[in-house]
């Protein structure tokens, strides 16, 4: 009786082992032909693939070596049809002004060797095979119990819109994020700190608003603040020597002033960053700066008003790290990620950013928290999000909606604003979640 029991209960365990090799596989199989599937799409869909933000940085890297001025769109038209560029490659100019840094030049140099079609087919392969490394650096932090799970997240992830922009656009972006993350497996699951020194500088040279936000994690802990005081000083090797280049040059000897004039003229009214409420670009931000604008009239005051709240809890956010002796680092760098999206312009494409989260979103979900299935949610509507504009806006415009919110400022926001305010939910969610980890680790014996 007893041995029947013994090989009943064994049975079972086989049974259960085995369906959960084969979720383990299947889940693998779903994330692998997701990633296959947006890496080859330059393959598939080559007329499909637009690239128009990497137009901007390209041309003005190609341009150091010109010696033309980077921030002058007469001149950077000229040198991307030296490039190889046809007029049917990009879209209006107005639409991607020229306002990267010249750090952002000087890391691009590479790729400025190549003719324009080259280096947009190299520029897509390494974004897509980084993003994809990236992703794997993530599910290597998580449990192994729970990485099907993980690998489930990732494959929405890639189907999103925002990963969907970011390859079709070619936003640097992607690439920061990617090398970012590196950094941060190649600082703490491997001792090649020289490797994560030069990722983690590389990324502050593409998007410094974006490697910023980990530099800054990495300077408040004491373990990890000589190797972020390196990548910080690559970084800014990168800025001083555009600086320079772009300061010797006769024909850029005034790029300040272009400079300063590209990001005014890039903000005026109707322009591609005007966040005011008759900007029909603003329902693409993530920045708190488009929600102030409904209500505050005032260019200056709204962005005052969005700084203001980004530093109120940026500073909860230091007091919280402060505080902690490490902390989760995932829930610490996802906080630290979605308020860093609130008071800097950011689009859509930039909330893949969100993935950062995802392993502190694993952890909540298994230990079946609260705080799981809110962060789940706003999650899963921010990378939703740009799929539904066309409902939102139709809704916004429904006779029965007029009746129900009669004014036009709310529906703005609930309809077509809605993404920094859910944004910074998120924000305060990952907060508390670190304030209940530090309080959890202070009733530890």
């Amino acid at each position: 009786m007893v041995e029947a029991i013994n090989n009943t209960a064994s049975q079972h365990r086989e049974t259960a082992t085995g369906r959960t090799r084969w979720f383990h596989r299947a889940t693998a199989a779903v994330f692998l032909l997701s990633a296959c599937y947006f890496s080859f799409f330059w393959i598939a869909h080559p007329a499909g693939v637009r690239m128009r933000d990497f137009l901007a940085p390209y041309t003005g890297s190609r341009c150091l070596w010109a010696g033309c001025n980077p921030y002058d769109l007469s001149q950077v038209q000229h040198e991307f049809a030296r490039a190889g560029g046809l007029e049917q490659d990009h879209p209006t100019w107005a639409f991607e002004p020229p306002v990267y840094p010249p750090s952002t030049l000087v890391a691009l140099l590479p790729m400025s060797f190549l003719h324009y079609h080259a280096a947009r087919a190299v520029w897509y392969g390494l974004t897509a095979c980084l993003f994809f490394a990236a992703s794997l650096v993530l599910i290597s932090f998580v449990a192994e119990s729970y990485k099907p799970w993980a690998m489930l997240l990732g494959a929405f992830l890639y189907w999103s819109e925002p990963v969907g922009l970011l390859f079709n656009i070619g936003q640097p972006s992607g690439l920061a994020a990617s090398l970012a993350l590196l950094s941060l497996w190649l600082f703490f699951r491997n001792p090649r700190s020289g490797a994560a020194v030069i990722c983690l500088g590389i990324s502050l040279s593409l998007k410094p608003q974006l490697g910023g936000l980990f530099l800054i994690y990495f300077l408040l802990r004491p373990r990890s603040r000589a190797y972020a005081c390196k990548s910080a000083a690559l970084g800014a090797a990168f800025l001083i020597a555009g600086i320079l280049w772009l300061t010797l040059s006769p024909a850029s000897h005034n790029w300040r002033s272009d400079y300063r004039a590209q990001i005014a003229n890039s903000q005026a009214l109707g322009a591609v960053n005007d966040p005011s409420a008759q900007s029909g670009y603003a329902r693409q931000f993530t920045n708190a700066q488009i929600v102030f604008a409904l209500f505050v009239n005032n260019p200056s005051r709204d962005t005052n008003f969005a700084y203001a709240l980004g530093a109120i809890l940026f500073a909860a956010w230091v007091m919280i790290v402060l505080r902690t002796s490490e902390g989760d680092l995932f829930s610490t760098l996802a906080a630290i990620t979605c308020i860093g999206m609130l008071p800097v312009y950011h689009r859509e494409y930039d909330l893949v950013l969100l993935m950062i989260g995802f392993p502190a979103l694993i952890a909540m979900m298994s230990r079946r928290q609260a705080m799981g299935w809110p962060t789940l949610l706003c999650t899963a509507c921010l990378l939703s999000s740009p799929h539904y504009h066309h409902l939102w806006i139709g809704l916004e415009t429904n006779a029965r909606i007029f009746a129900l919110i009669p004014d036009e400022r709310i529906r703005a926001l609930v309809f077509t604003r809605w993404q920094p305010v859910v944004l910074g939910v998120l924000a305060c969610i990952y907060l508390f979640a670190m304030c209940r980890l530090d309080q959890h680790d202070r009733r530890q014996p």
